[in-house]
Formats: C-alpha cells, sequence, structure tokens
C-alpha cells in the first residue's frame, strides 16, 4: 500500500501543478479579454465626453450647459459594444412616427384664462439667476440648451417664482413646463445601456419651505396640497400616495431595463390641472394622476431637484416654457355670453407660427363645440404683445390664426366655417407693461360671425 501511495503522489503532482498553470492562464486569459472590453468602452465615452462642454463635466459654473442637445448626440455617437461592434453599426429601433392630432387625440387639459406667470427665459443672461424665480437652495441659473435659454438646476436648487402676487387663491390653477433630464459625460440612453443611473426626479411643491414645514399653514391651508408631486426620470409619477406611469410611444429594452424614448434626452411637456375636487397631472399627452381634492389649495409651485450635481455621473435638470395660469370658464358659456372666446391653450412656438402639441386639448374643446353645433361660425383672430415692430407682429398674428384655422380643417372642420385676421398689437386686453400681461395679449380669439 505505501508504494501504491508513492506512485500516485508521483502521478498526482503533475497534474496538480498542470491544473493550476491551465487555472493561472485561463485567469490571465479572461482577465486580458475584461481589459479589452473595457477599453473600448471607455474610448467610446471618450469620445462623447470630448463632444461635451468640458466645464459641463468639471462643474464650471461659467459653461456648465453650454449649446449641447444630447437628443442629438443620442442618435450620431459611436460607442464600443462589448462584442467589440460600434453601436452605430448594430441596427437601432426606429420610433414610428405619429402625428401629434393622433397622439394628442384625447388630450382634454385647459389652461386657466388669465396667465399669471410665463416665463421662456428669452430675455434672460446665462450664468445668472432667472429673474422671474427666488433660489433658495443650491445653484440655479440661465442655461443654454442648444442655443436656447432654459432654467438650469446645476447642483442640487430649489426655487419659486418671484412674482409679487404669486400667493394664488383661485381653486381652480394650471401649470404647464417642459423638462429634461440630462447625464453628465453621456446621453441618457447611453446611461441606460450601461446601468449608469439612479432614481433620478423632480419635486413640485404647492407653499414655500418656510411655509411648507409649518402644521398649521398644512392643516389651515394647504390641506391635500400637503402632498407634492413627484415626477422621476422613468416616467413614473406620483402625488402622495397615489402613483401612475407612463406608457406611451416607443419603448426600449437594455440590459438594466426598459425606458420611454418619449423621456430619454428629450424635453417633456407637463400640463398640471387644479380644481375644485381633483388635481390631473399629465406627461406629454398622457394624463398620469387623476386624484380627488376634498380640502385646501396650492398658492404656489416650487421646484425642487434634490440630488442634482456636476459631478461625474451626476444628473442636471433644466426647465423651460413655464406657464401658471388661474381660473378657467367653459367655451361654451362665454360664446352665450359674448359671442366670442379666447382659446388660451393655443400656443406657439416664440415667434413663430408653428403650434405646440400641448395645444391639442383647447384645439379638440373647439372641434367638439363645433361638432355639437353645425351653425357655429368663427372668425380666428391673431393677437400679439407690443414686442417688436408693428408690421411684424401683424404678419406673425395673421400666420398664426392662418396655421389654427388649418390645424382645425386637418381636424375635419369644414373650412367654409372659418376665417381668419391678424390684429397684431392693435387689441391688448391689458397694457403691455408686464412679462405676464404681454402674455394675456397673446392670444387666439374666436369671435362667432
Amino acid at each position: 500500500m505505501k508504494k501504491v501511495g508513492q506512485i500516485l503522489f508521483m502521478v498526482l503532482i503533475p497534474l496538480m501543478a498542470q491544473s493550476q498553470i491551465g487555472n493561472q492562464i485561463k485567469s490571465q486569459i479572461i482577465q486580458r479579454k475584461n481589459n479589452k472590453i473595457n477599453n473600448a468602452i471607455n474610448q467610446g465615452l471618450d469620445k462623447v465626453e470630448n463632444k461635451l462642454d468640458s466645464t459641463l463635466r468639471k462643474g464650471n459654473k461659467s459653461g456648465t450647459n453650454q449649446g449641447v442637445d444630447q437628443g442629438e448626440e443620442s442618435e450620431t455617437e459611436s460607442v464600443q459594444s462589448v462584442e467589440g461592434q460600434s453601436e452605430t453599426e448594430r441596427p437601432k429601433p426606429v420610433a414610428t412616427t405619429v402625428s401629434p392630432e393622433k397622439a394628442y387625440a384625447k388630450f382634454d387639459f385647459v389652461p386657466g384664462n388669465k396667465v399669471i406667470l410665463e416665463d421662456n427665459f428669452v430675455a434672460e443672461t446665462s450664468d445668472e439667476i432667472p429673474s422671474l424665480w427666488v433660489p433658495t437652495s443650491g445653484q440655479v441659473e440661465v442655461a443654454q440648451i442648444s442655443g436656447q435659454n432654459v432654467m438650469g438646476f446645476i447642483e442640487e436648487g430649489i426655487v419659486y417664482p418671484r412674482h409679487s402676487d404669486m400667493s394664488l387663491n383661485s381653486t381652480r390653477t394650471t401649470l404647464e413646463f417642459d423638462y429634461l433630464f440630462r447625464k453628465i459625460g453621456q446621453t441618457w440612453a447611453q446611461a441606460m445601456e450601461t446601468g449608469n443611473y439612479g432614481n433620478e426626479y423632480l419635486v413640485i411643491q404647492f407653499a414655500r419651505d418656510e411655509e411648507y414645514y409649518s402644521t398649521d399653514y398644512q392643516a389651515n391651508v394647504l390641506g391635500d396640497f400637503s402632498k407634492r408631486i413627484t415626477i422621476y426620470a422613468d416616467g413614473t409619477v406620483r402625488f402622495g400616495s397615489m402613483e401612475g406611469k407612463y406608457s406611451q410611444g416607443q419603448m426600449l429594452t437594455s440590459a438594466y431595463g426598459k425606458y420611454y424614448a418619449d423621456l430619454a434626452d428629450k424635453w417633456v411637456h407637463v400640463s398640471v390641472a387644479i380644481t375644485e375636487k381633483s388635481i390631473k397631472v399629465y406627461l406629454n399627452s398622457q394624463r398620469v394622476i387623476n386624484s380627488v381634492i376634498t380640502k385646501g389649495h396650492a398658492p404656489t409651485f416650487q421646484f425642487t431637484c434634490a440630488d442634482c450635481s456636476s459631478r461625474d455621473n451626476g444628473h442636471q435638470l433644466f426647465v423651460k416654457n413655464v406657464r401658471i395660469a388661474e381660473g378657467g370658464a367653459d367655451p361654451y358659456k362665454q360664446l352665450t355670453s359674448s359671442g366670442r372666446f379666447i382659446a388660451r391653450g393655443i400656443t406657439f412656438d416664440v415667434a413663430k407660427a408653428t403650434i405646440r402639441p400641448e395645444s391639442f386639448g383647447a384645439l379638440n374643446e373647439v372641434v367638439a363645440l363645433m361638432n355639437n353645433d353645425a351653425t357655429l361660425k368663427f372668425e380666428i383672430g391673431g393677437h400679439t404683445d407690443s414686442d417688436g415692430d408693428d408690421a411684424s407682429n401683424l404678419q406673425l398674428s395673421q400666420q398664426r390664426a392662418d396655421a389654427v384655422k388649418g390645424q382645425l380643417v386637418t381636424m375635419g372642420i369644414d373650412a367654409t366655417r372659418l376665417t381668419t385676421k391678424g390684429y397684431g398689437e392693435s387689441k391688448p386686453l391689458v397694457t403691455n407693461d408686464s412679462p405676464e400681461n404681454k402674455a394675456n395679449n397673446r392670444r387666439v380669439e374666436f369671435v362667432k360671425n
């Protein structure tokens, strides 16, 4: 037996040594392969980062967000995959084009008829605090995305409207704005592909912090509006314990989960409608929250991005086209009492006659009104504020009136029932002495013929 054991020992030792050498070689091969993969990925990400503003990645205040639209970047950048094949070489999912009238066919949001605040940040200076807003925490300032001024939450950030009349008393209030979440150093789609994302969100609070945290104020003023609206980058929206989820458009799948193309590297439109009985929240054309309100009202709207940061792998929030309005009268009632109504929900790109998609709530309302009464005929009047010269404003107002008529005809209204006239700045409702008054003078008015 001793001799047999010696023989086995002499045989097994070389085999064990060979096995260890084999494991070492195998380990080195795996390590070298992983290094190649990591190098390829890093090279691809370096290309992306080189295209982004260097100060954005460093958090340099002077140029943190200048002129890069990551929605465009995501379609063209070549990032190496683990197989060594570039993303541009692999087939990309093709988004189906849906017309605005189809996408917004069931959109029923209509803004209030008195504009309290409208801010598109056009006249602002980059890297300065927006003039109509009060930041109370973090770094909130005017930035530029693709040459357009926006409000950027650069580092953390809490902000509320500065306007002295912003203590809203009406039980009917509407809020609209566009938001964009953006990753540092890469597009959002790339972050989804690499797992470099967290639970990014923005918060809408209905009181300033100094009032919100008062128990008496919550009980006697806010009531149900002690709850906040939280909007997550993946399209989840919460109001208190109620939760809704965006579920429209093209869904994309990555190794780390699913996400909607409409929410990645694109501006998302938010509409909030508050009445005596309910609060509704829409993302783009989809209503995601419809909650009962039993008491209280919303005195203001405070925005918060608690985790915004310019550090590596951080994210930032950008906001534009903010509009807060009060009240709201049924168009039929306005028509019955005065023979005309103002369609506040029909809005346009700045200085253009391009109808914004969110206008389809008001357009749908006009179509329904005219379909219910075949005798109705309207003059569509276009009106501007006093900014710019008279001739340009007159031309723009006519173009906008024509654009509205064209859209209504596309939606099935007989063209013979509609005429158009541009009035420019000649018929203001109020003096053009403030941003809010100018916003109220910019309008589309339907006058019964």
